[in-house]
């Protein structure tokens, strides 16, 4: 889905361990969901407001969960391992005043960094408690970008 997404890094040896790309994308904070109701030249100006904002920002990885949900076009249940993010208020506070003028095009969940995907429960399981052991972490906002 089309959106708006901080990209991440933190250093060699905490991205082997932690932030890996998901099969939808690199490691990311989703801004916002706007399936196709944007352009993009709208989403990349809207996009670089908030990046000129929190580009180098240091963000403190926290706790990992599961999110499990019925995924429509594939008919079957996906499980996300999702981290929260120590910074949330201050991630939430830049998006409400630079989508102020489109809120009632976009989707806006709590702020949190995707760290896998799988069709597989029991995947996530083994993998939630190997990733909340080295938690918490420290990482970079170091780009943008637009799916």
């Amino acid at each position: 889905m089309s959106g708006i997404f901080l990209t991440l890094w933190d250093d060699v040896e905490q991205f082997d361990r932690v932030l890996k790309p998901t099969p939808s994308n690199h490691p990311h904070i989703t801004i916002c969901y706007s399936g196709k109701k944007l352009e993009i030249k709208k989403l990349m100006e809207l996009g670089n407001g908030i990046l000129k904002d929190l580009f180098g920002k240091t963000i403190t990885l926290t706790k990992a969960r599961i999110n499990s949900f019925f995924h429509e076009r594939k008919g079957k249940e996906r499980h996300d391992i999702l981290v929260d993010i120590e910074e949330e208020k201050e991630i939430e506070l830049t998006r409400q005043t630079h989508l102020q003028s489109v809120s009632d095009r976009v989707i806006m969940r709590k702020p949190h960094v995707t760290v896998k995907s799988s069709w597989d429960k029991d995947d996530v399981m083994k993998e939630l408690n190997d990733i909340n052991k080295i938690l918490p972490i420290t990482v970079k906002v170091n780009g943008i970008c637009y799916k």
